[in-house]
């Protein structure tokens, strides 16, 4: 009985064997008479099939009868070619790819910018805040003075030039009250090497006193290189000057080392402000530079009057004795040129500290020297 058992089991195992290996051969034979039949139809299909645009009747019968819809013949086709749909139907465009908001332009004729366009919204920007302080400049520039003292951060303690001492007047004044002044033109008169030109010394004046209430032309700004504000003198100008200033300052992309610029001078009592950098440390031919510039600017604005705070001492550095002999020299060889003295009526040397003062009563007898008959005390020198 167990012999007839396994013989049975035997028999069963060997059909079932039989009858996978028949259902697999089947399905390999119906996948390949399958693959036969899809392959002669696209075979058929490839040399028979119409433009896109005209779709057989037979093809969209076919299409019903396979029971395919539309978006399952573009997914298949989608498929092959490795795009989903949403790509396939929203081609890339290369220059859509750039914002709306820019604009193909360079940022100046040498394209030295890093970036190769400016967006429009910031250009926009800019023009805008250009248009507005420009009709904020010309309200200030056309007030009348008697209107522009309303707004004055000082006040009524303005100083007009009638009020500021030529320098003939203050040095025979300065003579008759401190006979420092005298023992040192006795000692140090030997060394002056500027001719006397009562013109050029007329033009020139020492006022102590604070800058920003000279109601003059311009006055002169010892600034940073951002020109947007600071300590000292620069400070104290932005301040006075109010908000205005600091938003035109913004335009001017800077100023750079022994150079100069000009702008309104808002609610100040002067005109305009020509803000120059000066070197830190000793560096006379920047600091040269910085008030040959500011006195062209003068001059091309057709401007009479300036005035001048000790640029580069203090915090920059610049010894006060050198500064002021650089500031001198310089203005001198300036004013000695062709007709620059004619149009100019003013150049005013602003001082707040005693050693400036003390310094440039001494320095301004070797490069603007007088005559002693002029302020009476020829007697002196016998």
């Amino acid at each position: 009985m167990s012999r007839f058992s396994s013989l049975v089991n035997i028999k069963h195992s060997q059909l079932d064997f039989f009858w996978i290996l028949s259902s697999k051969t089947q399905r390999g034979l119906h996948s390949f008479c399958g693959s036969l039949v899809i392959n002669s139809r696209s075979m058929a299909s490839a040399s028979d099939q119409p433009p896109s645009d005209e779709l057989s009747k037979d093809d969209k019968a076919e299409d019903k009868k396979s029971g395919k819809t539309e978006d399952q013949k573009e997914l298949h086709e989608d498929k092959k070619s490795g795009k989903t749909k949403d790509q396939k139907e929203v081609p890339v465009d290369k220059k859509s790819e750039k914002k709306k908001d820019q604009k193909e332009v360079p940022v100046n004729a040498e394209g030295s910018s890093p970036s190769k366009y400016v967006t429009r919204g910031s250009s926009t920007l800019r023009q805008t805040k250009e248009e507005e302080g420009k009709k904020i400049k010309e309200k200030f520039l056309k007030l009348k003075k008697s209107e522009k003292r309303k707004l004055y951060k000082c006040g009524e303690d303005y100083t007009t030039l009638d009020d500021v001492e030529r320098w003939p007047q203050h040095f025979s004044r300065k003579l008759a009250v401190d006979e420092k002044m005298s023992k040192w033109w006795k000692l140090n008169k030997k060394n002056v090497t500027a001719e006397i030109n009562d013109n050029l010394n007329h033009k020139m004046s020492l006022f102590c006193g604070d800058i920003t209430t000279l109601e003059i032309d311009a006055i002169a700004n010892a600034a940073n290189e951002s020109l947007l504000g600071g300590g000292g003198v620069d400070g104290a100008i932005h301040a006075a000057a109010g908000p205005n200033l600091r938003l035109e300052c913004e335009l001017l992309n800077g100023c750079s080392g022994g150079d100069a610029k000009i702008t309104c001078g808002y609610k100040l009592p002067a005109k305009y402000v020509v803000h120059t950098v000066g070197p830190r440390g000793e560096h006379p031919k920047v600091l040269e530079s910085c008030y040959n510039k500011s006195l062209d600017l003068l001059k091309e604005n057709k401007l009479t009057s300036i005035a001048f705070p000790c640029i580069s001492t203090g915090i920059f550095g610049y010894p006060n004795l050198n500064a002021a002999k650089v500031a001198l020299g310089t203005i001198r060889k300036w004013l000695e040129k062709e007709d620059y003295a004619e149009n100019i009526d003013r150049i005013i040397m602003c001082l707040f500290l005693k050693k400036d003062i003390a310094i440039y009563d001494e320095q301004m007898q070797l490069y603007f020297p007088l005559d002693r008959e002029e302020t009476g005390n020829a007697a002196e020198e016998k």
